[in-house]
């Protein structure tokens, strides 16, 4: 009960990361593109 508990936790936070990952990185851009209009 407690390793299928834990391998549920383990799968739920790799997707997770996956995710944080992609959204990371497009604000990332969204990020450079708002700080490149304020600058200029």
């Amino acid at each position: 009960m407690v390793s299928s508990h834990y391998f549920a936790l383990n799968e739920e936070a790799s997707s997770i990361k996956i995710f944080f990952f992609f959204e990371d990185s497009s604000i990332k851009m969204l990020f450079t593109i708002i700080l490149r209009t304020f600058i200029t």
